[in-house]
């Protein structure tokens, strides 16, 4: 498990506690304004998800799908979350096998469009993920939602990759 490994396990395993930490939210209390981010837990979970769709779409060279509805479940969201970030780090990895992160392509969300690396477009959506859940678990909190815990990397490594190593107290 290399370094781009265990960036793409991360955001998935912090995503989903993100989203495990709503599941037993009110349609209410996803749609409930802050002062923050995309304002409530509904449009920062959906962002989330988009960008992750999106920018597969891109490094996959091919048509960018619609954006999700603003009004899906927590489950659908997941369910979302999960095809995009398998299909986004099947294409990581792929592009790393290729050595192939410093090639450049055509990024078309911009206008006008610019170039970007692969590596670049990588590194950027797992970096907006960190950013946004930020920002939900400030929402759940506010909210007196269920607790994600810290959702820093040494959680990760106890909770995800230590068993898989078979490291004991990792921390």
């Amino acid at each position: 498990m290399d370094l781009l490994d265990r960036y793409l396990d991360f955001d998935v395993w912090a995503t989903h506690r993100i989203l495990d930490g709503c599941a037993g939210l009110a349609a209410d209390q996803l749609h409930r304004r802050f002062d923050i981010g995309h304002e409530t837990l509904q449009a920062t979970l959906t962002h989330i998800v988009r960008v992750m769709e999106l920018w597969t779409d891109i490094l996959y060279d091919r048509a960018v799908r619609p954006a999700p509805p603003c009004d899906l479940s927590v489950a659908d969201l997941r369910r979302r979350f999960d095809a995009a970030a398998a299909e986004f780090g099947a294409r990581a990895r792929e592009v790393r096998h290729r050595d192939a992160l410093d090639e450049v392509m055509l990024d078309t969300v911009f206008h006008p469009p610019a170039e970007m690396t692969r590596g670049t477009v990588i590194a950027d959506v797992i970096a907006h993920g960190i950013t946004h859940r930020a920002e939900a678990v400030h929402i759940l909190a506010r909210l007196g939602g269920e607790s994600t815990g810290d959702l820093a990397g040494w959680e990760w490594a106890t909770e995800r990759a230590a068993p898989r190593l078979g490291l004991r107290g990792m921390r």
